[in-house]
């Protein structure tokens, strides 16, 4: 059923995933479902059916689909730039480069919310309490926090940072 177009950021294949279909108690469906692409993470649709609406579950998915392949058709080309006024072509250029930056961008934070989940996944397979182990970090309270701002902001030193995780995997084991 699912005719889904490949992700507009990366090109991969695209997927419907059904998070509940069912029945509620007083026979009206309820339905939440998303489409999106597990190589990059992006997820544009998610679709709540309201428990009060009877439509059946075969429409929401094609709805969800249907928002889901929806492309902007007045895009223009690269190859069609130099058919247009040189204003145009100018601003079509910028728009062009600017969809490039936000595509780079998405993949970079995508990629650094995967470095992140690696970083507390290790301090937590190091035993230690992140959020429970006070850290000197300016604007941080607790070593968790500490890291973030040193992830997000570059604030903390790594030195200390590294000092922190080091005494509080020693108070751990």
């Amino acid at each position: 059923m699912a005719n889904l177009k490949p992700c507009p950021f990366c090109g991969c294949e695209a997927e419907l995933y059904i998070v509940s279909e069912r029945l509620q108690p007083n026979n009206r469906p309820y339905f939440y479902a998303r489409v999106g692409c597990i190589k990059c993470g992006v997820f544009f649709v998610t679709k709540y059916h309201h428990p009060n609406d009877d439509r059946g579950f075969d429409k929401e998915k094609q709805e969800i689909i249907t928002a889901w392949n929806r492309r902007d058709e007045q895009m223009i080309k690269r190859e069609d730039i130099p058919k247009l006024t040189p204003e145009q072509a100018l601003d079509e250029e910028v728009f062009m480069e600017f969809e490039k930056a936000l595509k780079s961008a998405r993949r970079k934070a995508v990629a650094a919310q995967k470095a992140e989940r690696l970083i507390f996944g290790l301090i937590d397979d190091m035993c230690i309490d992140a959020d429970g182990t006070p850290s000197e970090a300016e604007n941080a309270s607790n070593l968790a926090d500490a890291i973030a701002c040193y992830l997000q902001y570059g604030e903390f030193s790594i030195s200390k940072i590294m000092r922190e995780v080091r005494e509080a995997y020693g108070k751990e084991s």
